[in-house]
């Protein structure tokens, strides 16, 4: 992939020649992404239409190189995909469209805004973590159930919500993608004003670890962060929807919570931790 900072706003511009009212999302529209992230992008119009208006115009002409269509889910919420290969910047698009992606595609990412926005360290804390998912996809892979990186992110938020040594965001509120001030159970708890992003990422494995044990469990709920669910379940509520995400087997929750503690310890006894390629 090229230069996709230096050049993507060119390769937005050409797409924007058949579709005026494009918009990225996902990590890059919430400013959470790595150098070489997806650059996701949502489009008004069927992908098959704009498939086939991009072929009888040709390449030399529109721009762009169909690389390859990907189907629906899964997860359920995973749209059709089409990826597309601007020419002249080497920048690779995935496009999903208006018409296929469910009505809480743009909710998704105001949730990560607005919890970002909440706190200076939150968007540094996203960005360790969602690497760190993305370098273990390998290991744990989405197509054979094991959670894809939206899933973790809302984890990795849940944690800030529900941290025991003082929590950093309130919850969400009962419906949209505010966040409330006056919960009942955020008011009184603890506030951490002071622990780095760094930190907060590496606690985040260490707690990936620490709930791998039988008798533990992660009920991430954004909007009722503080109630737990039944012991050695894993479950990520989508906030939108308000569906749950997560199948995940006994077998799965061991092997993501002994690989977070593995790499919860090496980068806690690497002070430069946030610079290996761990994340």
């Amino acid at each position: 992939m090229g230069d996709v900072e230096a050049n993507l706003d060119k390769a937005l511009n050409d797409l924007r020649i058949y579709d005026l009212a494009i918009d990225l999302h996902g990590s890059r529209a919430v400013g959470i992404h790595q150098p070489n992230s997806n650059v996701d992008v949502l489009i008004t119009r069927p992908l098959q239409g704009l498939l086939h208006e991009l072929e009888e115009h040709g390449v030399k002409q529109s721009k762009f190189k169909h690389v390859r269509t990907v189907p629906a889910g899964p997860p359920w919420y995973q749209p059709s995909m089409m990826q597309l290969h601007h020419m002249p910047t080497s920048i690779k698009l995935d496009l999903i469209s208006r018409w296929s992606a469910d009505i809480f595609v743009r909710e998704r990412d105001a949730v990560a805004h607005v919890c970002v926005r909440k706190d200076d360290r939150v968007q540094g804390y996203l960005e360790m973590v969602l690497k760190w998912a993305k370098r273990r996809k390998d290991v744990l892979p989405v197509d054979e159930g094991y959670p894809t990186v939206y899933c973790f992110r809302i984890m990795a938020l849940h944690f800030l919500m529900s941290r025991v040594w003082g929590v950093i965001l309130p919850p969400l509120t009962a419906n949209g993608s505010f966040l409330d001030d006056n919960a009942e159970k955020y008011v009184p708890a603890k506030k951490d004003k002071i622990t780095c992003s760094d930190d907060l990422a590496v606690e985040f494995l260490d707690y990936l670890g620490k709930c791998g044990k039988p008798d533990m469990g992660i009920w991430a709920s954004l909007r009722k962060p503080m109630e737990g669910g039944p012991p050695g379940v894993w479950q990520v509520i989508d906030p939108p929807s308000h569906k749950k995400l997560l199948h995940l087997t006994e077998a799965q929750i061991n092997e993501i919570a002994k690989i977070a503690t593995m790499d919860g310890k090496a980068l806690r006894n690497n002070k430069g931790g946030s610079s290996t390629s761990l994340m």
